[in-house]
């Protein structure tokens, strides 16, 4: 989850090359153009569980679905590992299909890209070791979150400069290990998944109660793929294929494997993060 950055972030990026599975007389569902013909073009941040580039390979809740989807397109997948603020420069720029890391759909997004219909729910939480899950106790205490997510700007109200930005969740983790933070922010989803590897023993993570001062704790989020603005085709074959795999299951498999309640493919009506 990022906010827009209007500048392209200058690092190097290895682009990879993953073959979907698909028979040489296979017949896509569907009919829409890619950037690259026959190629499903993604960017993809390191954002776990929701997606990670692993030996060349989409990997996590977002990559599983997105390798269903190529097979149904008879596509190829071409996965180029990107970092936060670079995820969505590439769609607004034309330069990607999708992209892939969790990403909230937010009306402030909206504004410059189009997005997929929603692939599942996520929250805010709270790591802390004192076992907080409001904004409240936290009051006069340095706290961090991922440069880039959400919930940055009003964080920034609330904590002004006792609020500490990070390159990554790992990274803001040590600081809380090493008691240079009191709290960590960081999507549940993101939190479930250090559990699951064992990360956060001896601390304590809480869904963060509501608060009319940050948008994303009032309800849960929708994740959804960003696109470009206008590919209004592709978009009807990526929603109609995440449909499928919502009705058969497979959805729900998915983000069970990576550490996820079944029930948050139960997205509900459509909506924006205002």
């Amino acid at each position: 989850m990022t906010t827009i950055k209007t500048t392209l972030i200058a690092t190097a990026f290895l682009a990879c090359t993953v073959p979907a599975a698909m028979a040489e007389d296979c017949t896509p569902k569907h009919s829409f153009e890619t950037v690259k013909p026959g190629t499903l073009s993604l960017v993809a941040t390191t954002y776990r569980p929701a997606t990670w580039i692993e030996n060349g390979e989409i990997m996590g809740i977002e990559g599983e679905i997105l390798k269903h989807v190529a097979a149904m397109e008879c596509l190829e997948i071409e996965a180029r590992p990107v970092d936060a603020a670079a995820g969505l420069n590439y769609i607004t720029r034309g330069r990607a299909d999708i992209s892939a890391g969790g990403w909230y759909r937010t009306a402030e997004r909206d504004k410059v890209l189009d997005f997929s219909a929603p692939l599942y729910l996520d929250q805010m939480a709270i790591v802390s070791t004192e076992d907080v899950n409001a904004f409240d106790e936290l009051e006069g205490q340095p706290v961090g979150t991922v440069q880039g997510d959400l919930w940055v700007p009003e964080l920034k109200t609330l904590f002004g400069s006792q609020l500490k930005l990070y390159p990554n969740f790992s990274a803001s983790l040590q600081d809380l290990r090493n008691g240079r933070i009191s709290a960590n922010f960081a999507s549940n989803s993101v939190i479930v998944n250090a559990d699951s590897a064992g990360q956060l023993e001896g601390f304590y993570y809480n869904a963060v109660q509501p608060d009319e001062r940050v948008a994303a704790s009032m309800m849960p989020s929708q994740v959804g793929f960003p696109v470009p603005e206008g590919s209004a085709d592709f978009q009807a074959a990526i929603n109609a294929d995440v449909q499928q795999l919502r009705e058969d299951g497979t959805l729900a498999e998915i983000l069970k494997r990576h550490g996820l309640e079944a029930s948050a493919a139960n997205v509900g009506d459509a909506r924006f993060v205002q």
